[in-house]
């Protein structure tokens, strides 16, 4: 598990844009493609973080300057004050199942730990309902204790989609982190993320959000938010 006190933790966030092409019929020429995209965006912001994450974990101080204008410090970071990190890749499209289970595609030392991939939209709505129903001051709290059990449940995991995880995670907590230190294969499904639903159609707090002050007026109507979820036991064999 990667903690420590939030001041020590730095977060390394890595952002990719890269299109993600329709695959093709032919199933080799589909994965070859499928595998292609996912080298340039996921993979390569991957290995951007990890050079990032060896240096703030190494014993030299790193100063920080503008891109701009090398003369120009922005900051510095004393390595004695990091004891942990983060990497977070973020991409502007969805790349489904080699996304959510990083496990499939993503090439790391075996003793490396997964960072965590996600869409930008899927982040920003993650964030914003994270602000909106938990404490102002235990969000971060939340956040971190999300990235720690998120990169647990690689390895044994069936999920389309991140905002299912992301749902399961704020409705229940505790089964969320039984389940990703746990054995069995997880699956999730769409209705988990239905608490995003919810709070959108009562404002979920998107920059010039269609209809924002007329949500204001409205109730969170009522959501699923206890979920019985299949797992599997060793269904790779």
């Amino acid at each position: 598990m990667r903690a420590g006190h939030l001041g020590r933790i730095q977060g390394i966030i890595e952002a990719k844009d890269y299109s993600f092409r329709e695959p093709r019929r032919e199933p080799l020429s589909a994965y070859e493609r499928i595998r292609s995209d996912f080298r340039k965006a996921i993979q390569a912001g991957y290995d951007q973080c990890r050079r990032v994450e060896d240096r703030l974990l190494g014993e030299d101080d790193i100063t920080i300057v503008d891109g701009k204008n090398f003369k120009k410090v922005l900051g510095r970071i004393r390595a004695s004050k990091v004891k942990d990190c983060f990497s977070i890749i973020v991409t502007q499209y969805k790349y489904g199942p080699i996304q959510t289970e990083l496990g499939y595609l993503l090439k790391k030392q075996d003793n490396d730990l997964y960072p965590w991939s996600v869409c930008i939209d899927d982040l920003e709505s993650f964030i914003l309902l994270l602000k909106k129903t938990v404490n102002g001051t235990l969000v971060c709290d939340r956040f971190i204790e999300f990235l720690e059990y998120r990169e647990k449940f690689y390895g044994h995991l069936i999920c389309f989609d991140e905002l299912e995880l992301c749902g399961f995670f704020i409705c229940e907590r505790k089964k969320f982190k039984a389940l990703a230190v746990s054995d069995e294969y997880v699956n999730t499904f769409h209705g988990m993320t239905d608490i995003f639903d919810a709070n959108y159609h009562s404002g979920l707090g998107f920059e010039n959000e269609l209809d924002a002050d007329i949500k204001k007026e409205y109730r969170t109507p009522a959501y699923c938010s206890r979920f019985n979820i299949k797992t599997y036991t060793n269904i790779r064999n």
